[in-house]
């Protein structure tokens, strides 16, 4: 079931908490009583979508807090809308409801439906590379490598080399996907790195087998990638990042492993083939006819 709760709102909430000085006459907070975890609570447990018509720029605050409120309950991310007139209210809605449903389905589609998942709290401030906040372990990590070209994808293995390594790896994720949680991290104690960990408590979800099949997706995208571009010859490219597996010795808990990549990062496609139609991009969105 899509469940949404869509906010149309002109000025913030009472407290001083969710606004930079507008004037309120209850800075302490709501004279009721209501409590903002609680209620964020209610929204993340009932997988609610929140969806926030802005209409000026007083609410901005207000909405980044109930934001964090609701990431550390696991809670769905609040989009914001901008409500320019009256007359666009019922384009915003459709649209959400559109976007709400497509996502409903794919979550249904999804390999985890139905899993037992890890509970983490989600914690932002993780993305700091603070080493004090890290765990200092013993790890096995087994890089990725694939020598052929596209002719050889269905006849040729992945090979994975193994080496001893040191690892910190935060104490909490930063973030968490529909089937992972994302942790900082530094291997060898200098480059930056992101660890990802299945968020199924299921072991066939945690197995080396179970990584290794998210990575060889991994490897093979980049070969077709990289031959795709060969072939069109645009100056723009697609990348795929290198993506390998880390055992740690006193656990045997796999993670995969990556560069840490800085920037703002927009999501086309999810895990069950949903493309994110809200952006257009010339590279990723054409279709090339040879």
């Amino acid at each position: 079931m899509s469940r949404i709760l869509f906010h149309i709102g002109d000025a913030p909430c009472h407290g001083k908490r969710f606004h930079l000085d507008c004037g309120d006459d209850y800075p302490a907070g709501d004279p009721r009583g209501l409590n903002i975890t609680d209620l964020m609570k209610g929204l993340a447990e009932k997988n609610i979508n929140y969806y926030f018509a802005e209409i000026n720029n007083t609410t901005v605050k207000m909405i980044d807090e109930f934001s964090n409120e609701l990431t550390s309950l696991n809670g769905n991310k609040i989009n914001v809308l901008n409500l320019g007139a009256v007359d666009d209210l019922t384009e915003l809605v459709t649209a959400s409801v559109v976007k709400t449903i497509s996502e409903s389905k794919s979550i249904s589609m999804h390999s985890m439906r139905g899993k037992k998942m890890r509970t983490i709290a989600v914690d932002k401030s993780y993305l700091t590379w603070n080493k004090d906040k890290m765990k200092s372990l013993n790890a096995v990590l087994y890089t990725a490598v694939f020598t052929g070209g596209v002719e050889d994808i269905r006849h040729q293995s992945i090979e994975f080399v193994k080496e001893n390594v040191r690892l910190l790896i935060a104490e909490k994720p930063f973030a968490k996907g529909a089937i992972r949680f994302a942790y900082t991290g530094f291997l060898n104690g200098s480059e930056r790195s992101v660890l990802k960990q299945s968020a199924s408590l299921d072991p066939e979800h945690n197995t080396m087998e179970f990584y290794k099949e998210m990575i060889e997706t991994q490897v093979i995208s980049k070969v077709l990638t990289d031959k795709f571009f060969e072939i069109i010859e645009l100056k723009k490219k697609v990348n795929f990042l290198e993506v390998n597996l880390i055992k740690i010795d006193e656990t045997g808990e796999y993670f995969t492993i990556e560069k840490y990549v800085p920037g703002e990062f927009v999501k086309w496609m999810n895990n069950c083939g949903v493309l994110n139609e809200d952006i257009y991009s010339c590279t990723l969105g054409r279709n090339f006819y040879k």
